[in-house]
């Protein structure tokens, strides 16, 4: 019983390919981010004619013999991106800012209200709602997005961790 399960586990990880992905390694810290089949990639070309283009692909899979990324429609080399954009939507910053700007669109319909129902310390509320939706917009927009050029040391790599079908057994 315990071998046949140790026999399907590692059958099932040789018919497993998710085992190729892209790696986005840059240097000063060390700092690698993976991709795989699936991800959503947000880069730039070098062939394109104005730099300010960015496309935005979910990949499909990586072709390795020819260091190529093979999305919905179409397909790139690596060596043609000359930046990769990541955007951390999950950042503190980005959760802070959505709850500032939330509380600062409350407080300002108090204050409202309460203008129209001649309240007197309404004002202050709307002058505390408006400064909350600002800083709450600028916090949410502000530093959640990061560009890496490729340059000499930052670096786009593809790789395939696909174990070998054939086992190379040396008699001795």
């Amino acid at each position: 019983m315990r071998a046949g399960l140790i026999s399907f586990l590692v059958c099932c990880t040789l018919l497993v390919n998710a085992q190729k992905f892209m790696r986005l390694e840059v240097p000063p810290d060390l700092k690698k981010i993976t991709y795989n089949a699936g991800s959503l990639l947000i880069f730039q070309l070098d062939k394109t004619a104005e730099n300010d283009i960015w496309y935005a692909e979910n990949i499909i899979e990586f072709d390795l013999s020819r260091q190529e990324i093979v999305f919905q429609n179409w397909r790139i080399n690596i060596n043609d991106i000359i930046a990769v954009r990541k955007d951390n939507g999950g950042a503190l910053q980005h959760k802070i800012g959505k709850a500032i700007l939330i509380f600062g669109a409350g407080a300002l319909f108090y204050g409202t209200v309460g203008k129209l129902t001649t309240c007197d310390n309404c004002p202050e509320a709307q002058v505390v709602g408006a400064a909350c939706m600002v800083t709450g917009f600028l916090l949410d927009k502000i530093g959640n997005k990061k560009i890496y050029k490729i340059k000499n040391a930052t670096r786009l790599r593809l790789f395939d961790l696909t174990p070998d079908p054939t086992p190379t057994t040396k008699k001795v």
